[in-house]
């Protein structure tokens, strides 16, 4: 789970993703549209079409950071400009979602 401290900011991209998109493609997209520069302590988020899919992208200043997560139902929310977590909404928003169930793909033998 992530561990976000007072300081932790989470924005949250103001359009639709594809989920093919990884970390350059993403970080391409928070240069040129959002237009700041990933910092350590700053989190954004992305979601599907859909919105039962979500990317994560962080930084700690040196590696660069993809987490996923996938939601059994859609998440309610619009796509707007401007939406700012800090550490305690962004818990609440997660909290509020029933994840997906595990699947145990491994036949028994």
């Amino acid at each position: 789970m992530l561990k976000l401290d007072n300081q932790s900011k989470i924005i949250f991209y103001p359009k639709p993703i594809n989920f093919h998109k990884s970390f350059d493609s993403l970080m391409y997209l928070v240069i040129t549209e959002l237009r700041i520069e990933l910092t350590p302590n700053l989190f954004i988020l992305f979601a599907n079409p859909r919105k039962n899919r979500i990317k994560i992208l962080y930084s700690d200043g040196q590696q660069l950071f993809l987490l996923a997560m996938r939601f059994e139902h859609a998440l309610y929310f619009s796509f707007q400009e401007g939406v700012v977590f800090d550490s305690k909404s962004f818990n609440e928003f997660l909290n509020k979602i029933n994840p997906r169930r595990r699947v145990n793909r491994i036949k028994n033998q």
